[in-house]
């Protein structure tokens, strides 16, 4: 299957520009070279900490996951600028794995960013 992004519904513009100025507020919104690196970020990045937890429960969930043995199909419910998706699809090429989120630019850039 070919990487792409499938819009289901419609963008609603004040819903996303509002997110998007939550994200930025919160300085979740990363440069592609950022979102490359994840979970690994910069020491100085103010959510360091919280990148640190994710790294750990992404590994433990990935060491679960890399024990089956039968293809599996992954849905990644509210997957923002697909990381985490990206790193399940890595596992195994017989994967199937989808991420979905309501924000089409972290959308946008997880399809820029990483090859499946």
């Amino acid at each position: 299957m070919s990487k792409q992004v499938v819009y289901l519904t419609q963008e609603e513009p004040f819903f996303s520009e509002k997110y998007l100025k939550v994200r930025a507020l919160e300085n979740r919104v990363l440069s592609d070279f950022q979102v490359q690196q994840l979970p690994d970020i910069s020491k100085e990045h103010t959510l360091y900490n919280e990148w640190q937890l994710r790294k750990k429960s992404a590994n433990r969930f990935l060491r679960y996951f890399a024990k089956k043995t039968t293809t599996q199909t992954v849905l990644d419910l509210g997957c923002g600028n697909g990381w985490f998706t990206h790193i399940i699809a890595e596992i195994s090429e017989s994967n199937t794995v989808f991420g979905l989120d309501i924000n089409p630019l972290e959308l946008e850039q997880a399809n820029r960013v990483f090859n499946k």
